[in-house]
């Protein structure tokens, strides 16, 4: 796991954040998680009472073969400024994104710092994930100890599936806690286990970029 402060440059941070809070940016309802059909998901949940189940609003800037990046900074495209940037700032080249999106949260006192939303991962394949916080606000984002280990004839199973081959799904440890920061961005294995918080002072908005 690697964090570096400003990703971006001030002014693309700025623009950034002004893109997000627009009006008219469309923003998607993701509605609160129902586990009638997860038992693994559930029993999970039921075990861990730090977790917690809310809404939240969503978008997507880019996902592979389905949505193209139409969002610009200063007449540059969002997802190659971030292909860029991951190069420029990690050294890492990005051979094949796979998608970029953003979590929007409201903000509520119903919470405290020791909760976290359900542990996942993004995709059942190895990927890297970063992340890129948009504003300064509490609501920690939570990375786990715990990885999802896919083995080569279990790539094909979904999150609920996976669960059943881990025996220490229901006992998370925790590595870190990461405070949003404007301009933050930090890079890890897109297998371990990672959460977010709900934000008690204002809105929270975090990018999410999945690549191999």
């Amino acid at each position: 796991m690697i964090e570096i402060e400003n990703f971006f440059p001030i002014h693309y941070q700025q623009e950034l954040l002004k893109l997000v809070k627009a009006r008219r940016f469309n923003w998607h309802y993701r509605p609160k998680l129902k586990f009638d059909n997860f038992i693994e998901l559930k029993k999970i949940f039921n075990n861990d009472d730090n977790i917690i189940n809310h809404e939240g609003f969503s978008h997507t800037f880019f996902k592979k073969d389905k949505v193209t990046c139409k969002s610009f900074l200063n007449k540059k495209n969002l997802l190659e400024l971030f292909i860029n940037y991951t190069k420029n700032n990690f050294n890492i080249e990005v051979k094949d994104p796979l998608r970029l999106s953003c979590m929007f949260s409201l903000p509520t006192d119903n919470y405290t710092g020791n909760n976290y939303l359900m542990p996942h991962i993004d995709y059942f394949m190895p990927h890297y994930t970063l992340l890129y916080y948009v504003n300064t606000v509490d609501g920690d984002t939570v990375i786990f100890n715990d990885k999802i280990e896919l083995e080569e004839n279990h790539s094909h199973l979904k999150y609920e599936q996976t669960l059943k081959l881990i025996d220490n799904c229901n006992t998370k440890n925790i590595r870190k806690r990461i405070t949003p920061i404007q301009g933050k961005a930090v890079l890890f294995d897109g297998l371990c286990l990672h959460s977010g918080n709900i934000p008690k002072i204002s809105e929270r908005f975090v990018i999410n970029f999945n690549f191999t």
